[in-house]
């Protein structure tokens, strides 16, 4: 398990476990995935100042800053 940032504030995940599904498991709703596979670009978020990354196709990292707006 390990720690990273959504919105400033911190979550636990596992290693292997996405991003929406993490944050869904914390509670965070924001840039909730529809479709689960990267189709319907609705989960977008920016990791890392990387901008419109598919949150359900990225594994969570130590570490990684997430912004949701």
């Amino acid at each position: 398990m390990f720690k990273f940032r959504v919105d400033g504030r911190e979550i636990t995940a596992q290693t292997g476990t996405s991003v929406a599904a993490a944050m869904l498991n914390a509670g965070i709703h924001t840039a909730a995935p529809l479709c689960g596979m990267g189709v319907c670009m609705q989960c977008r978020i920016t990791v890392d100042g990387v901008a419109h990354v598919r949150s359900c196709q990225t594994q969570c990292r130590e570490g990684m800053e997430v912004r949701t707006r």
